[in-house]
């Protein structure tokens, strides 16, 4: 990681050795079209708090059969998934472990 100078000051960048092993993709949580375990990280802020409870608990489902073990969903902070059953271990505010 390289840290930006001046204009950029507080600004960082990636290498280019690292940003080749990372991938970002946009995925519809009600009708996706994943690979199982296919994520080390998720990152779904302020995203549940527009769905029901039966949509969260399916999402939910989806998220932890897709993160690989060790792997970690972040929430929004006014997200969780506290009032429905779940396997997730938690591991900070909105922050959770498979």
């Amino acid at each position: 990681m390289t840290v930006g100078t001046k204009e950029a000051s507080g600004w960082f960048r990636i290498r280019p050795e690292l940003r080749e092993c990372i991938s970002f993709k946009q995925i519809n949580l009600v009708n996706p079209v994943m690979d199982e375990e296919a994520f080390d990280v998720v990152f779904c802020r302020n995203v549940l708090i527009y769905f029901q409870t039966d949509t969260i608990e399916k999402v939910n489902e989806l998220l932890y059969k897709n993160v690989r073990p060790g792997g970690h969903c972040f929430l929004g902070h006014s997200e969780s998934f506290q009032n429905i059953s779940h396997k997730w271990k938690n591991a900070g505010i909105s922050v959770y472990k498979k």
